[in-house]
């Protein structure tokens, strides 16, 4: 076979399925889109996205833990944070459920401070994230703005259970994840 006819070959290939996938409208052809799209995103573009962003993940926001609900300073006034510190934290404004936090890799401990909102695996269904509270050298600890009191598993979480930091949030953009959770259970 000569170089052409392989590559004519190959066109031809992809003709037939870019007609099967873009221009036919069998309830295959839909299943297929929808499959064949949801995995390209999946393990190509997103991999991809956060590489070249040198991000961590995107996670979505299944609990109220970080509502806000007006004024989010009280338990924090109650546990000797000042005003001043808590209006320099990021994300005042908390998180809605439905919406996408952007998380990035922390690469050293030196990184985090008090008030950072970070996502870990505390041995749940899924990530939690929350606010740090307290910082040690073996231990972060934090707390769920929309939260009374502590839960168990946010004390003294180990440093090697940290999945990363919140650095951005888009609103409502992890509402797909959220319907993909109750629905589906994924």
């Amino acid at each position: 076979m000569t170089q052409m006819h392989v590559l004519k070959k190959m066109k031809n290939l992809f003709d037939k399925f870019w007609k099967f996938y873009w221009k036919d409208t069998s309830f295959q052809s839909y299943v297929f889109f929808i499959i064949f799209t949801y995995l390209v995103f999946k393990f190509v573009f997103y991999p991809a996205f956060l590489y070249v962003f040198g991000l961590k993940d995107i996670v979505s926001i299944l609990s109220g833990s970080m509502i806000h609900h007006g004024d989010f300073t009280q338990w924090y006034l109650e546990h000797g944070f000042t005003l001043e510190e808590i209006n320099s934290w990021p994300f005042q404004k908390g998180f809605n459920i439905g919406d996408a936090v952007v998380i990035k890799s922390v690469e050293n401990i030196s990184e985090l401070n008090v008030g950072d909102v970070v996502v870990f695996d505390a041995g749940l269904d899924e990530p939690i994230i929350h606010r740090i509270i307290e910082l040690n050298n073996k231990t972060f600890t934090t707390h769920g703005d929309n939260n009374y009191g502590l839960l168990p598993q946010e004390k003294n979480v180990s440093y090697n259970k940290l999945i990363g930091k919140a650095v951005m949030k888009l609103p409502l953009a992890g509402i797909p994840r959220m319907l993909m959770k109750n629905i589906f259970g994924l």
